[in-house]
C-alpha cells in the first residue's frame, strides 16, 4: 500500500491470509476484519487507556473471535506451520480475556466451544505463549537469545501465580482480603532498570535502581515515591518517607501509599527520579469497583538509608500489592 495506494485493500488482505493461514484463511480473515471494525466503532485512542481497557472488549467479542479461532485451529489441525501461525494470533486475545477475567467469572466467553474455566484458559495461553518464545529467542529462524527467553519465561510464572492463586506468603493483615500482586518481573519497566535475583524477597526477584553515585544527592533524603495517571497526566499520591521511618534491617518492608481509584495508564513510581516506574492499570476494570489500598514492597540499604552503613546506596522494588 505504502508503493501504491491504489490497490485494493481487501484483495491483499486475503492474498496475505491464503499465504500465512492457507486452509485457515478465511476465519482468520473474519478475525482480522471483527478487530479492525469494532476497533474503528470504539474510536478510542490506543495511548490513553490500558488494553483491557478497551471499550469494545466485552462478552460479545470474545465470543466471536474465540469462535473464529476455534474453526481457524480445527482446520489447520494437521498442519503444524499453518497451526502455528493461527496460534500466534489467539496469545493477545487471551491475554486480554484473562485480564478482564474478573468481568466474566462464571462463564468465560469460549466461542464455539464449551464454557472454559480460568485454568483452561491460562493452560492454552501458557502453551501458545511458550511456543512463540521459543520460535523467536530459541530457534534458528530468529536466532538465539538465552537470556531474553529466561525474562520472558519468568514474566509468564508471575502471570500464572497471579491469575490462578498467589503462592507467595501475604501479611497476616491480608488474609480474606482481595489481593492484586504485581511483581516486578512481569511489569512493564524503564529500559535502565535491571532485575536482579534477591533471595530476600518471596519472588526471588527485584528491580534495582541504576547506580549514579556520581550525581550530588542522588540518594537523597526523603525517599521518595507516588502514583500518577500518564494519560491525564496528573499525580495522584506524592509520598515521602524519612529517615527514620526506614527500617535499618536491609529487608523487604511494605510501605502504604494509601487509598486510589485506579484509572487507565496508572503508574506506581520510586525515588525521585521515577526511573523504577511500574504500570499497576492491569488490574482496571471499565465500570467495575476500582478502588484498591496500595502498597509497594521496597528494600532501602546502604547509605544513607541504613545510618551506620558503609555501603553505596541501593533501592529495590519486588512487587506492589492492590488491596481491597
Amino acid at each position: 500500500m505504502m508503493l501504491d495506494p491504489e490497490q485494493s485493500y481487501d484483495s491483499l488482505a486475503a492474498r496475505f491470509c491464503q499465504a500465512q493461514y492457507g486452509v485457515a484463511a478465511k476465519p482468520i480473515l473474519m478475525f482480522i476484519n471483527t478487530l479492525q471494525a469494532r476497533e474503528k466503532a470504539a474510536d478510542t485512542a490506543l495511548g490513553s487507556t490500558s488494553p483491557n481497557a478497551l471499550p469494545y472488549l466485552d462478552f460479545d467479542f470474545f465470543k466471536t473471535v474465540n469462535a473464529l479461532l476455534d474453526e481457524a485451529e480445527r482446520l489447520a489441525a494437521d498442519q503444524p506451520a499453518i497451526l502455528r501461525n493461527i496460534v500466534r494470533e489467539r496469545v493477545p486475545a487471551d491475554a486480554a480475556l484473562l485480564n478482564l477475567n474478573r468481568l466474566f467469572r462464571d462463564n468465560l466467553p469460549a466461542g464455539g466451544n464449551p464454557p472454559c474455566d480460568l485454568a483452561m484458559l491460562f493452560a492454552r495461553y501458557e502453551t501458545n505463549s511458550y511456543s512463540q518464545e521459543n520460535l523467536f529467542y530459541n530457534s534458528d529462524a530468529y536466532g538465539r537469545n538465552l537470556g531474553k527467553l529466561k525474562k520472558e519465561s519468568l514474566k509468564l510464572d508471575a502471570e500464572k501465580a497471579r491469575f490462578l492463586g498467589n503462592p507467595l506468603k501475604l501479611p497476616a493483615e491480608f488474609k480474606d482480603k482481595e489481593v492484586e500482586d504485581i511483581w516486578i518481573a512481569s511489569a512493564t519497566l524503564s529500559r535502565r532498570v535491571t532485575i536482579v535475583d534477591d533471595p530476600d524477597s518471596p519472588t526471588g526477584k527485584a528491580g534495582l535502581l541504576p547506580d549514579d553515585g556520581k550525581k550530588e544527592a542522588y540518594h537523597k533524603l526523603p525517599f521518595s515515591m507516588g502514583i500518577y495517571c500518564r494519560a491525564e497526566q496528573t499525580s495522584a499520591i506524592n509520598k515521602d518517607i524519612p529517615l527514620e521511618d526506614i527500617p535499618q534491617d536491609g529487608k523487604f518492608h511494605l510501605y502504604a501509599l494509601g487509598k486510589h481509584t485506579l484509572e487507565p495508564t496508572t503508574i506506581f513510581w520510586a525515588h525521585w527520579t521515577w526511573l523504577i516506574s511500574i504500570f499497576i492499570d492491569t488490574a482496571y476494570l471499565p465500570a467495575g469497583n476500582n478502588e484498591w489500598e496500595v502498597y509497594a514492597s521496597i528494600k532501602l540499604v546502604g547509605q544513607p538509608y541504613q545510618k551506620d552503613s558503609q555501603e553505596p546506596g541501593k533501592v529495590l522494588v519486588d512487587r506492589v500489592l492492590l488491596v481491597r
